[in-house]
C-alpha cells in the first residue's frame, strides 16, 4: 500500500512531498521526497530536529554541506549532519527526485 502523502508544498525549485511529520516521545521524524527541477537550487538551510539522510532516487544532484561539495548519484545515499548548513542543486538537464529522512 502506497504511503499517504501529508503535504505537498510547491517551492520555486521543485515539489516537496512529506509523508510523515511526527514527534513521539519528543523525538522528531520527517519523511518524504523532494524534486529539483534542471539548473534550479533548494534555499540554503539547517535541521534543528536531526540529521538528514537523503537517497538520490534518480537524476542527480549535487549536495553543498557547509561549503563541501558532493555529487549524489541515483541510488546513492547522504548524511547531512544535524545543524549543518546545506543546499543542493541540479545541474543536469532533468528533474532530480531524493527521498529524505530527518531524524535525531
Amino acid at each position: 500500500m502506497p504511503a499517504e502523502v501529508v503535504k505537498v508544498n510547491q517551492q520555486p525549485w521543485g515539489l516537496v512531498r512529506t509523508y510523515l511529520k511526527k514527534t513521539v516521545n519528543s523525538i522528531y521524524i520527517e519523511a518524504g521526497t523532494f524534486a529539483c527541477d534542471p539548473g534550479k537550487s533548494l534555499e540554503e538551510h539547517i535541521h534543528e530536529e536531526g540529521d538528514e539522510y537523503c537517497m538520490m532516487l534518480s537524476g542527480q544532484g549535487i549536495f553543498d554541506i557547509e561549503g563541501v561539495k558532493t555529487v549524489l548519484n541515483e541510488g546513492e545515499v547522504i548524511c547531512i549532519p544535524k545543524g549543518a548548513q546545506h543546499y543542493s542543486y541540479n545541474t543536469g538537464n532533468e528533474p532530480f527526485i531524493s527521498a529524505y529522512l530527518i531524524c535525531p
